[in-house]
């Protein structure tokens, strides 16, 4: 027969049980202390960070994330992640969070994402896979982000307004050595659609009537005969009638909107138009119409480089024409 504990005994083990009572609430309280630190430190980073299954399911998404895409956690937890990518880019950015998923992890990988308004922003993501505990199979992806969106914006600001300063100085080159003026208003056309990056160039010219008498094209096609048929019975589109009655750059942000009878406004979707009157002494030549992307057609820079690239035209136009003047006087005397 099992003799009975002492009085001191259980006392021993009683204390002995305290104290791993007081030990273990102590460790839940260390372990929910560093929970809820890890908690904060996800949720109120700077950077967006998401979590992801092997479903390509979001599972987290920080404060930060809300606020890159618009979304609050609530909407997109449980969701798939395509809901985060542009249709245009959607397939691509899929491809790369698959690579996620069989192993592979992210450094500095630029992945245009979704604003809830609509709007597209530009994010690097690095990320890394958290695996089951036999270190291989992955089990989520959790990726940083960092917003560059307006990094990108202002590097393509500059890369665009450099390839406008580029055809300014190609059109100038054009202008010391073409003395035709269909020549000219053709290559011009030309030039800035090479080099500037227009989607479209057109200039149609005028006599003191304002009735046109030639154009140039580049960019609009089959398209541009629309135009041309318009002008051969005396109605200029909305943009030159504006150009022609008023002084400076005239901006057409939504083609599609505001310039519904012009049989050319579908081929602007995604982009605005720029057009200002060729004149020079007083005198109207003729009107120059540039397509620009929908970033740069309010841009104040923009519209000063384009300015100078309608002043220098309207200048080689005036040459031409008392050049031409010149050898008229010349002609009458013989």
């Amino acid at each position: 027969m099992q003799e009975k504990p002492t009085y001191e005994e259980l006392e021993r083990s009683i204390k002995k049980l305290e104290n791993e009572v007081v030990g273990r609430k102590r460790a839940e309280e260390a372990l929910r202390e560093t929970r809820d630190y890890l908690e904060n430190l996800f949720n109120y980073a700077n950077a967006p960070i998401i979590v992801w299954d092997t479903k390509a399911k979001i599972t987290r998404f920080n404060h930060a994330c809300e606020h890159l895409t618009g979304f609050t956690a609530d909407e997109v937890i449980g969701q798939k992640l395509h809901i985060l990518f542009p249709e245009a880019s959607r397939e691509e950015s899929l491809s790369k969070i698959a690579s996620t998923l069989s192993g592979e992890y992210w450094e500095s990988v630029e992945i245009p994402t979704l604003h809830k308004t609509g709007d597209i922003r530009t994010a690097l993501w690095n990320s890394a896979n958290i695996c089951a505990e036999d270190g291989t199979t992955v089990v989520a992806t959790i990726a940083q982000g960092q917003d560059i969106t307006e990094r990108k914006r202002a590097e393509e600001r500059i890369k665009h307004l450099n390839s406008v300063l580029r055809s300014i100085r190609n059109v100038n080159q054009l202008i010391t050595r073409e003395k035709n003026r269909e020549r000219l208003i053709q290559r011009t056309c030309e030039e800035l659609f090479e080099t500037r990056g227009c989607h479209s160039a057109w200039i149609v010219l005028m006599d003191e009537s304002h009735k046109v008498f030639t154009s140039a094209e580049t960019g609009l096609g089959q398209k541009f005969s629309l135009i041309s048929e318009g002008l051969e019975r005396a109605q200029l589109t909305p943009c030159c009638k504006r150009a022609v009655t008023q002084e400076g750059v005239v901006t057409i942000e939504d083609p599609l909107s505001n310039c519904r009878d012009c049989p050319v406004s579908q081929m602007y979707e995604g982009s605005g138009a720029l057009a200002m009157r060729l004149q020079h002494g007083g005198k109207i030549y003729g009107v120059l119409v540039i397509s620009v992307l929908s970033d740069f057609v309010t841009d104040k820079q923009e519209h000063a480089l384009f300015r100078e690239v309608a002043g220098d035209i309207a200048f080689a136009l005036h040459s031409i024409e008392l050049e031409e003047q010149r050898k008229q006087a010349e002609e009458e005397l013989r």
